[in-house]
């Protein structure tokens, strides 16, 4: 992220940690969940990191599960909240989704849930993604996703959002960058007109590279 941004987004949500799940965004997040977890037990991974993890509604669920759960989030405030609440059954740290502080190949599942559109530098996100996946590792994103008529002007307006939200993107756009960054889409769903969630698989290793992407719809 860049400085702005991340700084944006860490105080907002150090902000709202405490009482994320009766806010705004909470309560916009919370329906996407059930289709989240349906789809985690479809792929049934022996690890998962979730990026992005907030106060780890994703992971709470799964934490009986035996999967060897990880989540990041910029949040200290969010991180601390996971952490209690999770009670050690994962591991859950501060860290920035375009540094992950992972090894190679290392996780069979990852997840980004509501915190994509956050990315000033996705193309650099999906990277990391990549790295740390295992061969034919599988990602699992599920983001806002307005209709197109409503995108431009929200993607115009943004920029001033105190919670640090960067961009919108389109199934084409997204599609784009999983191409770009060593992944292959294989399912694309809109649960609501709000947002969509979409599957990938690990397919080429990450290009060294930085990549522009046009964001043409």
């Amino acid at each position: 992220m860049s400085t702005d941004s991340k700084t944006r987004s860490r105080e907002y949500f150090d902000r709202q940690a405490r009482d994320y799940d009766n806010s705004s965004d909470g309560k916009f997040v919370a329906p996407m969940y059930a289709e989240m977890l349906e789809r985690i037990a479809g792929i049934a991974p022996a690890s998962l990191l979730d990026v992005g993890c907030g106060t780890g509604n994703l992971l709470l669920p799964l934490a009986d599960s035996g999967i060897s759960l990880h989540g990041v989030d910029l949040s200290k405030e969010m991180v601390l909240v996971a952490r209690e609440r999770l009670a050690g059954r994962a591991e859950v740290i501060v860290a920035d989704a375009q540094s992950l502080p992972y090894p190679d190949e290392c996780m069979d599942l990852i997840v980004c849930n509501a915190s994509f559109h956050h990315y000033p530098r996705p193309g650099d996100v999906l990277r990391e993604m990549n790295r740390v996946l295992r061969h034919d590792g599988r990602l699992l994103i599920g983001d806002p996703n307005p209709p197109a008529v409503l995108r431009g002007l929200m993607n115009f307006f943004v920029r001033f959002s105190e919670g640090g939200d960067f961009r919108f993107y389109s199934r084409r756009q997204f599609g784009q960058m999983l191409s770009g960054s060593g992944f292959e889409m294989t399912d694309w769903r809109k649960p609501s007109y709000k947002v969509c969630i979409l599957e990938a698989k690990k397919t080429n290793p990450p290009c060294c590279a930085a990549k522009k992407y046009p964001f043409s719809d």
